[in-house]
């Protein structure tokens, strides 16, 4: 019985070390684990408006998620594989290698890869090095009930997206990221990997602090990318989450540079857990400071998520976008999430 205990331990500090977390000591030394996960989301969405079709994309579509008036942008499914080995209580090696696909099936060129890593963590905190995502981007990701579907706000009018936004991952690069009494702090850099931007870019850093306070959650991220892609690149966000009960509301503001975005978006959010699952109820907005303002834009999604089982779930929802420049876009659907599992220690 102590045997598996101490087993169910080592794993659960596997997990907490490959997902980035310091600060929980693994209960056995020489514990080596291996883990396969694999997601699928597939979609069926309806798109209608003025900028489906500008796209061609109008009408009915089989999915994994939507941005930018295009389908199989920003999505969810993918295939993770993850390793590591506790040396002792306070120290670990850890990895891990990623593909992403969606309805389309393996993107092209570096789209066709997520997460590449290698990383140590201990007492110190953790350290990782390869192709691996900003904590800009990470910093609140999950804040949107509807994140990685049709009906996000990211790429649709709410919130940043791409590579210097709210997704993408980039090569050459290192993070480390410690934590303490519930705060943690993350700190990047990456050389010029020749990434989302093209080739010829000078270093990037970006860093995070996330703060709990009570019930509360607050967060403050930054990427600065200087003269990728002609000019200086950075972008500023914070915001706060409050979780009480079955209700959760969160808030949060990006100021984009002139080499972004090139103005501010709000993004707020209020979803609560029935019977029938967690209802939400989202609004974003673009600012364009670009003079004559011309890509102004809204979002609304009201969406339902249900989880009938650790390996799937399903969701619904209707997303609203409207861009001064391009027009509007509906988006009407239902989607479901499958999901495997299956870790290995020894």
């Amino acid at each position: 019985m102590l045997d598996v205990k101490l087993k169910q331990t080592a794993i659960a500090g596997a997990v907490l070390s490959v997902l980035g977390f310091s600060g929980v000591a693994l209960a056995e030394s020489d514990a080596t684990y291996f883990q396969i996960m694999a997601r699928a989301q597939v979609e069926l969405v309806n798109a209608s408006g003025d900028i489906p079709k500008l796209t061609g994309e109008d009408g009915f579509n089989i999915t994994d998620a939507w941005g930018s008036g295009r389908p199989n942008n920003h999505n969810w499914s993918g295939l993770f594989l993850d390793g590591g080995h506790a040396f002792s209580s306070n120290f670990e090696l850890f990895g891990r290698l990623s593909y992403n696909f969606n309805m389309d099936g393996l993107p092209d060129g570096r789209g066709k890869y997520c997460d590449l890593y290698l990383g140590i963590r201990g007492d110190f905190g953790t350290v990782r090095a390869g192709r691996i995502e900003t904590p800009y981007k990470l910093a609140g990701l999950g804040w949107d009930p509807m994140n990685a579907t049709s009906f996000q706000a990211r790429r649709n009018g709410g919130r940043s997206g791409g590579g210097l936004g709210h997704a993408g991952y980039h090569d050459d690069s290192i993070d480390y990221s410690f934590s303490m009494n519930g705060m943690k702090f993350t700190a990047f850099y990456s050389k010029n990997d020749g990434g989302p931007s093209g080739p010829d870019q000078n270093s990037m850093y970006a860093a995070s602090v996330l703060v709990p306070v009570g019930s509360v959650e607050l967060s403050l991220a930054h990427i600065d990318a200087d003269n990728r892609g002609g000019g200086k690149r950075d972008g500023t966000k914070f915001g706060a989450r409050y979780n009480e009960g079955a209700w959760t509301f969160a808030g949060q503001y990006e100021f984009r540079g002139t080499g972004l975005d090139n103005g501010d978006y709000l993004f707020l959010t209020g979803a609560y857990k029935a019977a029938v699952g967690q209802v939400s109820l989202s609004y974003g907005r673009f600012m364009d400071d670009s003079l004559g303002a011309v890509a102004d834009g809204e979002y609304v999604g009201v969406g339902l998520v249900r989880r009938l089982s650790p390996q799937f779930a399903y969701h619904a929802g209707v997303r609203y976008t409207d861009r001064d420049s391009v027009g509007s876009e509906t988006m009407v659907g239902l989607g479901f999430r499958f999901t495997y599992k299956n870790r290995m220690t020894w």
